[in-house]
């Protein structure tokens, strides 16, 4: 069994090797700084550097229209570059069941890689809510690079958890949000894609039931989402127009501190 203080220092010792030869510019030509930016920021160019240099030659940038859609089930292992994107499940009913929102610099794949039969069943897409660009990292090269490598395995297994457990404490802190984060999550929630477009088919009253509050506290957010353009209504139904801003505002509740409802 590796001495885990030895295990530790083995693995700062290869990521400071490995940045030093990543040569980001060199191995790949990014569009903007942006990008390069975002890759030198994700988890194996920041973790596994050692790694990532070898497997960067050989990938490849892929651009994403708004509301395209991938499926998460194969093997897939990349880094969003530009955009936003939502992984979710969809359930027997139409109902989606977000698992996370990607910005530029999250990486996919990573638990995949650990438990492949675990996620077979899984089943997850992948939506660009926005243009995206993400770059996609060879799969099976990079299963072959960390398959025996315990150190790598582990560092991936901490990340996994990591993220894991984010998102019971993301969870867990949704039942104290203030009241608009509440009722911005739970709209996001109750949505479902009809051609695409996020609706909400729920009455004023099954959403304050979802939120914890009362119906004409979310008849006054709503409308305050209506004039900011994030919500419109048509034909019954409430279509959300931009659902990037209204996880922004869900986000933003759980850093701010509770207002009376």
């Amino acid at each position: 069994m590796i001495e885990e203080g030895f295990a530790r220092r083995v693995l700062v010792a290869r990521q400071s090797e490995g940045r030093k030869m990543l040569g980001v510019d060199n191995a790949i030509e990014f569009a903007s700084d942006s990008h390069a930016e975002a890759w030198r920021s994700s988890y194996l160019a920041s973790q596994l550097p050692y790694i990532a240099k070898k497997l960067l030659p050989e990938s490849r940038m892929e651009r994403m229209d708004a509301n395209s859609v991938i499926a998460g089930k194969e093997g897939r292992l990349f880094v969003v570059l530009e955009g936003s994107l939502r992984v979710y499940q969809r359930s027997t009913g139409g109902r989606e069941l977000v698992f996370n929102y990607l910005v530029p610099g999250d990486t996919i794949g990573l638990a995949l890689s650990v438990a492949p039969k675990l996620f077979d069943a899984l089943e997850a897409k992948i939506f660009a809510i926005t243009p995206a660009i993400i770059l996609h990292l060879p799969y099976k090269m990079f299963l072959g690079l960390v398959e025996n490598d315990l150190l790598a395995v582990r560092s991936i297994a901490e990340e996994v958890i990591r993220l894991l457990l984010c998102g019971h404490i993301m969870l867990a802190k949704s039942l104290s949000l203030p009241v608009k984060g509440r009722i911005a999550l739970s709209l996001l929630e109750l949505s479902m894609r009809e051609q695409g477009i996020p609706v909400i088919r729920s009455t004023q009253q099954e959403i304050a039931n979802a939120a914890g509050t009362v119906r004409r506290v979310v008849v006054r957010t709503m409308g305050e989402f209506k004039e900011s353009g994030i919500l419109e209504r048509k034909s019954g139904a409430w279509i959300i127009t931009d659902e990037l801003e209204l996880f922004k505002i869900s986000e933003h509740a759980r850093n701010s501190s509770a207002e009376p409802h």
